[in-house]
């Protein structure tokens, strides 16, 4: 699983979706396995808008879907 987050959601204009965050319990025959997650955290600059990137081709060929309207678009600010 790779979790793209939501700002990845608004640089491809919605095309790479956000995974739903959760935790469960292996099935029971998988319990008694130890299980490994790797993480890796990644963060834009403050002043970055998050703009859909319009001149990709896949964006361009399967439609981009605009969260706000360009003026009103956000800052990777935390």
């Amino acid at each position: 699983v790779i979790n793209t987050g939501d700002m990845m959601e608004f640089f491809s204009g919605g095309f790479y979706k956000p995974t739903i965050h959760r935790v469960i319990q292996p099935p029971q025959d998988q319990r008694a396995y130890d299980r490994l997650g790797a993480c890796y955290f990644t963060m834009a600059d403050d002043d970055v808008t998050l703009l859909p990137l319009a001149h990709s081709p896949v964006l361009k060929r399967v439609g981009i879907e605009h969260r706000c309207p360009d003026e009103e678009v956000p800052l990777s600010e935390a």
